[in-house]
């Protein structure tokens, strides 16, 4: 895959899906033609100060839900909360739906967004 930006520079990539034969959605990864980098260096002017501090989930099976993220990613389950490494904490509830219900984002200000239903919390 590829495009062309406005200055006419063209950048490139692929997308990389997790090999599964089940019918749960994976998330898939960009592995970008230029090395991180020399992505980091020209999007450096576009960076904020913002980290993910925890992403809460509603699962219509939490049994099955946590299994699985154990097995994929070697998740840690404790106290109604996912724990990967280098990740943030995915706090999960059993519900009527599987969704995202919100995003904590540690920033410099507080505020509340919400998109599509879910809740993006911005704090300091």
């Amino acid at each position: 895959m590829a495009r062309t930006k406005l200055n006419g520079e063209v950048i490139s990539w692929q997308l990389l899906y997790i090999d599964d034969n089940s019918d749960r959605e994976l998330p898939f990864f960009i592995q970008w033609e230029q090395s991180d980098e020399e992505r980091q260096q020209a999007l450096a002017p576009l960076f904020q100060p913002l980290t993910v501090k925890e992403i809460a989930l509603e699962v219509t099976d939490l049994n099955e839900r946590v299994t699985e993220w154990q097995e994929l990613l070697g998740a840690e389950f404790k106290e109604g909360a996912l724990h990967i490494p280098a990740s943030p904490v995915f706090t999960v509830t059993e519900g009527t739906s599987d969704r995202i219900l919100s995003i904590t984002i540690q920033s410099g200000e507080d505020r509340t967004l919400t998109v599509h239903d879910a809740c993006y919390q911005f704090v300091q």
